[in-house]
């Protein structure tokens, strides 16, 4: 038996969507294809990666210090967990990886 290999589809064929209809955002065809799309984020250059690492990092001590005192008050310390969205969030981007381990973040994930 011969395996068959596959083949990148080069957009030709029966299938194939005319220019009007890959234009028109209402055709139902379009939507569908616009929806499986990939969403890539915009790369950001290495100051705002630093700007956005900085800024997490003054927060999370800021929501540290905040919950310190609510405890000392003998209130419920909750800031940290107001910003658990905003860190997992930001954790979860590959390309702020670098920046968030030079600027020893798990330090702070720590404490």
């Amino acid at each position: 038996k011969k395996s068959k290999k596959s083949k990148k589809s080069s957009g030709s064929g029966p299938d194939k969507l005319s220019k009007e209809d890959q234009a028109d955002v209402n055709n139902p065809i379009m939507k569908a294809v616009l929806a499986t799309k990939r969403k890539r984020g915009k790369d950001m250059d290495d100051t705002d990666k630093i700007t956005v690492v900085t800024t997490l990092l003054e927060k999370m001590d800021q929501a540290k210090r905040d919950d310190d005192e609510a405890r000392h008050h003998g209130m419920p310390a909750l800031n940290k967990l107001k910003i658990l969205g905003m860190v997992e969030k930001i954790l979860g981007q590959r390309t702020l990886h670098e920046q968030l381990l030079d600027y020893d973040v798990l330090e702070m994930l720590r404490d």
